[in-house]
């Protein structure tokens, strides 16, 4: 006997490629097969059934038949295939017709479960396989089979009853070694559905996928454990649970809950002053604002130390609420010079906290005095003067400067230990400069005082040998002038280049490129500086000298 004798005898069912192969089977023969022959085969070869349940759409998209069969090559057959629902004998669709279909090669019929546009009823269906084979004539062989399909519209409904803990808290010592369950309810299902529960975070990503626990049986109650939520996959956040249930036919439904995996505390930030370690003269006032998922149900200041004090703060809204503002007065608290280390503590409805520490350094010792390196002179000729200072404190952050024709001035000191140069105009006389270095509390050292005389005298200066770059200066005395005019001439006489200056200054200064008005290189040579000064009053004076342009 041969295998495939022998399976067909057998009844042997296969399922490969999502598609039911179920050998043939005998069936009580009707009323033809009763006049055909002794030796007449009842049997389709096989029949392979593709997508045998499944839920009718407008796409056509149903159940798929694959048949063979075997006759002599001198034999035809003619193919008829029709449904009828399971345990009713009437025809409902007729899903194939071919009178002359080959043999030993596979044909294909399909069923959509629609017949004239309707959708038929949700239930068993059985398709009728029926073959009359010819030999030019009808021989009188008839082969025949069944196959059972079913069209299945409804998904099993899922419900999640609970979430146990909806609300969880793993840091506290009330959800300790607790993993979150959701329990669920389930009904219109086959055993061969699927059910489960999705993780989704606040984006809608699937974070975990879910099985129910011992395993889908039907309909019933199940309980799924969150393993992901009690470890660390899962970070702060509100997760949505999306319960599934999936039929065989593609029917899906879905229940959604959440659940609240909250490990971090109220969030604190300080508004005034920013930063996280503050330096005062005097200490006056921490405000901010804190925020949580949750409501911020407490607030504490607390000052560390041998004496630790501790302050509830009230919110500035007055209730809790998931932010909150707060203010609190330190001017008392923080009186004496010292560090202190304070640390706000924040805790949310479910007993979740967190914390914010500060040090604030109350400074009342003012830094010592700048250093002048080096020293200014008693008395300049120049007008402006440049010099530099150093510090003996790492905490200088600034230079005040005063003194002189110029208004004080605050220089930034970005690096303490690096000198720090500075540039003041000196009225005509005596100037008194004073220079106080500025600490991180805002203490200003005692002053720095340094007298320079500036001495003035009348006249025009320039280098006999000039080259470009180079500058002419006009003194013109104690009283500052109206304006200035200086013009350059040549031998000639003619005209080579003109400054003006009209600022009420006693010395101006011009700086000369050796370039005409016209922008022309001039030649080198000898060159005549003629200088005009008009006085407050309309008095005038005037300068000349010689120069000589060598390049």
């Amino acid at each position: 006997m041969t295998a495939s004798r022998a399976c067909r005898l057998l009844g042997c069912v296969l399922l490969a490629g999502g598609a039911l192969l179920l050998s043939p089977r005998t069936r009580p023969a009707t009323s033809a097969e009763a006049d055909a022959p002794p030796h007449a085969t009842v049997l389709f070869d096989s029949i392979v059934v593709f997508n045998p349940v499944f839920a009718p759409d407008t796409n056509g998209v149903g159940v798929v038949f694959r048949y063979y069969f075997s006759i002599a090559d001198s034999e035809s057959i003619h193919v008829f295939i029709h449904m009828s629902p399971t345990g009713r004998s009437d025809t409902i669709d007729v899903v194939q017709d071919i009178v002359w279909a080959e043999p030993r090669v596979f044909h294909e019929a399909e069923w959509t479960g629609i017949v004239d546009d309707v959708v038929q009823p949700e239930g068993d269906y059985t398709a009728h396989f029926r073959g009359t084979v010819f030999s030019g004539v009808p021989t009188g062989r008839v082969l025949s089979n069944q196959r059972q399909v079913r069209i299945d519209v409804t998904p099993p409904q899922v419900e999640i009853l609970d979430v146990d803990p909806r609300s969880y808290t793993p840091t506290l010592p009330i959800h300790e070694s607790v993993v979150p369950e959701i329990r669920l309810r389930v009904s219109q299902s086959r055993l061969e559905d699927v059910v489960g529960v999705y993780v989704l975070d606040s984006q809608s990503f699937v974070r975990d996928s879910l099985g129910v626990s011992g395993g889908f049986n039907g309909d019933g109650e199940y309980l799924v454990r969150c393993e992901s939520c009690a470890g660390v996959e899962l970070e702060d956040g509100l997760y949505t649970l999306q319960a599934f249930g999936n039929d065989a036919a593609g029917n899906s439904t879905t229940s959604v809950d959440s659940l609240d995996k909250n490990i971090e505390g109220p969030q604190i930030d300080l508004t005034h002053p920013p930063g996280s370690s503050l330096v005062f003269q005097f200490a006056d006032s921490l405000v901010g604002i804190v925020s949580d998922r949750q409501v911020v149900d407490s607030l504490t200041l607390v000052v560390v130390g041998a004496d630790s004090t501790d302050m509830v703060l009230t919110p500035r809204g007055g209730v809790p609420a998931p932010e909150v503002e707060f203010f609190v007065d330190v001017s008392t608290l923080l009186q004496p010079e010292g560090v202190y280390e304070v640390q706000l503590q924040a805790q949310d409805a479910d007993g979740v906290s967190d914390s914010l520490e500060v040090t604030i350094t109350i400074d009342r010792t003012p830094p010592r005095p700048p250093r002048l390196q080096p020293p200014l002179p008693d008395e300049t000729v120049s007008q402006t003067i440049q010099a530099s200072v150093v510090f003996d404190d790492a905490d200088v952050v600034g230079l005040d400067v005063s003194g002189g024709a110029d208004p004080p001035q605050r220089i930034a000191v970005p690096d303490p230990t690096l000198p720090i140069p500075f540039t003041r105009t000196l009225n005509p006389g005596s100037n008194t400069l004073r220079l106080e270095a500025l600490d991180r509390a805002q203490n200003l050292s005692a002053a720095t005082v340094a007298n320079v005389a500036f001495t003035t005298s009348v006249g025009v200066t320039a280098p006999e040998r000039f080259r470009a770059g180079q500058s002419i200066e006009v003194n013109v005395g104690d009283d500052p002038a109206s304006s200035v005019t200086v013009r350059v001439l040549a031998l000639d006489g003619s005209l080579v280049h003109i400054f003006q200056g009209a600022s009420n200054q006693v010395v101006y200064t011009f700086t000369w490129d050796l370039l005409t008005a016209e922008g022309r290189r001039v030649k080198n040579g000898a060159y005549l500086l003629h200088v005009n000064v008009v006085y407050p009053g309309g008095s005038r004076a005037t300068f000349r000298k010689m120069i000589a342009v060598v390049e």
